[in-house]
């Protein structure tokens, strides 16, 4: 009798000992039946043979279909979902996307110009947090250990922006958030890390003027691309110069999902 509670895999291993065993008794038998009769030997091993090569078929067929079932199993519970991103364990940061980004107000022609930030300020931002690990503590942020750091992704986009078209003067806000956040995850490479749980933030806007970085917090399935979570979120900035006044922003936003938006997405999306 088979074991139909058993995983699939012995479910297989065990039809296919049936089979063999069924086979040789057959084999036996029939070898039996030919020495004490003359009659219709030729045809009596033609048949046994055709009735192990159809077994033998079906059982291919079966563990065919129990390997692509597990396949498809194993798959699936491979991707995660919303409940994952409030579950401990692994996170991969990739870092600042400021693909989308505009930056508001008079930054300077030298020093805070386009090229300056994409060029130079991007970079010296992301390294921020992952030089400052105890300041921008993303594990305790978001209730995870490890996390890994892949900025390579983000890193490329964002050297290839038009430095002459994040530059502005009046407020900016996304259009559609939803859509354009899928578009920019879905140009992420994955590198070595090609499943799990990623964690970006897509920057809106650094608003002098208005003294505020805007952004939104993401999570996403790194092998599908798919978005779990995400949320704006806004901090003032502080500090002196232009690379710790942003940075400042950024510290600004995880202490307040330290403090209670992280609970509050908790109970939102559960």
């Amino acid at each position: 009798m088979f074991n139909y509670q058993c995983c699939p895999v012995n479910i297989s291993i065990q039809l296919s000992l049936w089979i063999s065993l069924f086979a040789r008794n057959l084999i036996v038998f029939t070898g039996q039946l030919c020495s004490t009769t003359c009659f219709c030997s030729d045809i009596c091993l033609k048949f046994v043979a055709v009735i192990i090569l159809t077994l033998k078929m079906f059982c291919m067929k079966k563990s065919l279909l129990v390997l692509v079932s597990l396949f498809v199993t194993l798959s699936l519970s491979a991707q995660k979902t919303v409940a994952d991103v409030f579950a401990p364990g692994e996170v991969v940061w990739y870092g600042l996307d400021f693909s989308n980004a505009r930056f508001i107000g008079i930054f300077g022609s030298g020093s805070g110009s386009g090229e300056d930030i994409r060029d130079n300020l991007m970079p010296a931002w992301n390294s921020l947090i992952v030089l400052e690990p105890a300041k921008y503590d993303m594990g305790k942020t978001f209730v995870k250990e490890p996390v890994i750091n892949y900025l390579d992704a983000v890193s490329e986009i964002n050297a290839d922006i038009d430095a002459s078209n994040i530059m502005d003067i009046n407020p900016y806000k996304f259009e559609s958030p939803e859509e354009l956040i899928a578009s920019a995850v879905s140009q992420y490479n994955s590198g070595e890390k090609d499943s799990g749980l990623g964690l970006v933030f897509i920057v809106e806007s650094f608003d002098k003027a208005r003294v505020e970085a805007s952004l939104y917090v993401t999570f996403f399935d790194i092998s599908t691309k798919e978005i779990l979570l995400t949320e704006r979120m806004t901090g003032k900035p502080v500090g002196f110069g232009l690379r710790n006044h942003w940075g400042g922003g950024i510290y600004n936003i995880l202490k307040q999902i330290q403090a209670s938006a992280f609970k509050d997405w908790q109970t939102k999306y559960n």
